[in-house]
């Protein structure tokens, strides 16, 4: 992975372990970086990552979305982090889930209802 080898976070981690190097949480396996992460393996997807011209982070987090029904930030990230893994994943996440057009249009808001507005009294002295 082109992308990986030059990725200033994975670099030299991918290269250990391309290298056959024993490390406990990370695994090289046909050509791709695992770390393992509250007990499950996760596929490493380095920043800039292009597949098609579409960085792969925003086409996973368009699958992880649709998946949950556009249930919002939590169930999204825990989709997407189940088996994939980045640096600032939440932050992308929450970005798209915070810029998703269905949901700004369709989603009820939670705020309270704007009260009447009731007018000052004018002082008669300054």
């Amino acid at each position: 992975m082109e992308c990986i080898e030059k990725h200033n976070l994975y670099k030299d981690i991918y290269k250990r372990a391309r290298n056959g190097e024993k490390i406990l949480t990370i695994q090289y396996k046909d050509k791709f970086l695992y770390i393992l992460k509250i007990a499950t393996w996760k596929l490493v997807i380095p920043t800039g990552l292009k597949i098609r011209s579409k960085l792969e982070q925003e086409h996973l987090l368009q699958l992880a979305y649709a998946y949950t029904g556009h249930e919002g930030l939590d169930r999204t990230y825990k989709e997407l982090t189940s088996k994939y893994h980045w640096q600032n994943s939440y932050s992308d996440t929450q970005d798209y889930v915070r810029s998703c057009g269905i949901c700004q249009t369709t989603k009820v808001s939670t705020q309270l209802l704007i009260g009447y507005l009731i007018p000052l009294n004018v002082p008669t002295q300054p």
